[in-house]
């Protein structure tokens, strides 16, 4: 499964994961079975699909509930455990025991070695769930800088966090008015660029491709902005990632609305909306709906295929 995953090919690697748990799980060392299940997670939270990786965090917590030790690998299980349940709007109180396993690690503090280098994603995915991009995920921001890491040979498990940190610049420029934008472009530029150097796989890539079509349109480079979401929402249907393709979406519906083509815009914010909601990212589609005035379906309507996002632009 590591071979496969460093090689780009995440639904056998998915495969090998599910494989490992369920038939070898058993016999697992607790940190073994902690690691190979939180590294399904880490792959479906990094597609958007946030209800499916959820679902791998709670075998992992089945797992250390009925074991008397606590191992290394517990707070990393932590910090992706916060991450998980607030992507898809969980409340840990509801559970006495798991809601004190969180309450033993700050999202601040990820200790050190290993387990503190692939926390990062973790961390600042939380941030982002919570939908907090204040001065704690700022102050992450630096912390993370200071270390010197090189996106260009950081662990594949830390591409989570360059994601994570583009998609909080993106939105820090798409919900602030002209001058806010105008202070934001650089952040998005420096995060770009760092996403870009990571992504040496087409999941990872298909990221940043997404951020980098806004980043032209922002800049006023449309047409280049046009080609590049269309790559981004071609790699992501291939790659089974619906946070690029409702990420695609909306940036549409921004560009189609700054056009003054408000109904078309609408009808594409919708499209956004519902993938983001089906898939269990609840704060990204809250935002949609405010971006645009929409008003959370009690039904789902029909919509086009969610493979293909495209409107005319």
């Amino acid at each position: 499964t590591l071979v496969t995953s460093w090689a780009g090919d995440l639904d056998q690697a998915l495969v090998g994961m599910r494989e490992c748990a369920d038939i070898h799980g058993p016999w697992l060392e607790l940190n073994e079975y902690v690691l190979n299940v939180s590294g399904a997670e880490a792959i479906q939270s990094v597609r958007g699909r946030a209800n499916e990786a959820f679902s791998w965090m709670e075998r992992a917590f089945e797992r250390l509930r009925r074991s008397r030790s606590r191992p290394g690998v517990a707070d990393y299980l932590i910090h992706r455990t916060r991450a998980a349940m607030t992507a898809i709007g969980r409340d840990a109180r509801n559970d006495p025991w798991l809601a004190a396993q969180l309450d033993l690690v700050s999202p601040r503090d990820a200790g050190r070695g290993y387990h503190r280098l692939v926390s990062w994603g973790a961390r600042a995915r939380y941030y982002l769930e919570k939908d907090d991009l204040g001065s704690d995920f700022e102050a992450l921001v630096r912390e993370f800088e200071s270390e010197g890491h090189n996106p260009h040979f950081v662990h594949l498990v830390v591409s989570e966090y360059y994601v994570t940190v583009a998609h909080a610049r993106l939105h820090q420029c798409l919900v602030g008015g002209p001058e806010e934008r105008a202070r934001r472009l650089p952040d998005l530029r420096r995060a770009a660029s760092d996403l870009r150097a990571c992504a040496r796989i087409p999941l990872v890539r298909s990221h940043s491709l997404l951020v980098d079509g806004c980043l032209a349109y922002f800049e006023g480079r449309t047409r280049k902005a046009k080609k590049l979401l269309s790559e981004a929402e071609t790699l992501a249907t291939q790659q089974g990632c619906p946070w690029v393709l409702y990420g695609v979406a909306r940036m549409q519906a921004h560009m189609l609305r700054a056009a003054g083509k408000e109904e078309a815009a609408r009808d594409q914010a919708r499209i956004a909306e519902l993938l983001a909601r089906e898939h269990g990212a609840v704060t990204r589609a809250r935002w949609i709906r405010e971006e645009f005035g929409l008003t959370e379906a009690r039904t789902e309507p029909r919509m086009p295929s969610i493979t293909s996002t495209r409107a005319s632009t």
